[in-house]
């Protein structure tokens, strides 16, 4: 049939226990301690919790950026619209490439 862990109560000693039983498991038994009936303690499984990646701490606004490069939604989140803010990041790049071929070119 099966295994049960059950769990009892002796109330006279006020002690409880897990119990490895076969099916089906009996309600009372002996608990050998003190030598009278314990009853069999109701109780739900263990619930299994998914566990979850940590994800990763957000910036506050005091901490420096790690490079110009980095995508810097501030401005998003203090109202700029998305066309403007992406504009600006065009132009950004833009320059950026400009200074680039400058240099390379000499």
């Amino acid at each position: 049939m099966g295994w049960l862990l059950c769990d009892y109560r002796c109330e006279p000693c006020g002690v409880t226990w897990e119990s490895l039983e076969n099916r089906p498991a009996p309600a009372r038994v002996l608990h050998v301690a003190c030598g009278k009936e314990a009853d069999r303690l109701i109780g739900a499984p263990m619930p299994v919790v998914a566990s979850a990646k940590p994800t990763p701490v957000s910036r506050g606004r005091s901490d420096p950026l790690p490079s110009h490069r980095s995508v810097d939604t501030r401005a998003i989140a203090d109202g700029v619209p998305v066309a403007e803010w992406r504009k600006k990041r065009r132009e950004m790049w833009a320059a950026e490439r400009h200074a680039q071929v400058k240099r390379e070119l000499g």
